[in-house]
């Protein structure tokens, strides 16, 4: 997956946190190109175990999924990450 990202702020999330502990925390934008299977990975990734296909119907599962979306090979994702990095002592 190719990455841009994009710095949103620094220490605004736990700020109370940073002070105390000598922490800080960042948030960034990551835009992400995805292929299909990596979509249709993180579509199996967030369905409850107990209500996932069944692995002999997922072949067919992905591939509904793949005609209900535009042609193009690579998809955009946006994702929005936050990262707490500290120090031990």
């Amino acid at each position: 997956m190719r990455n841009a990202t994009r710095v949103l702020g620094a220490d605004s999330d736990v700020p109370a946190l940073s002070e105390l502990m000598g922490q800080r925390s960042l948030a960034m934008a990551v835009i992400g190109q995805a292929l299909f299977d990596q979509l249709i990975g993180g579509v199996y990734s967030a369905i409850p175990a107990d209500e996932l296909p069944e692995p002999d119907a997922r072949p067919a599962f992905a591939e509904r999924i793949r005609q209900s979306l535009p042609p193009d090979q690579h998809f955009t994702e946006d994702v929005a990450v936050s990262v707490l990095v500290g120090r031990l002592r």
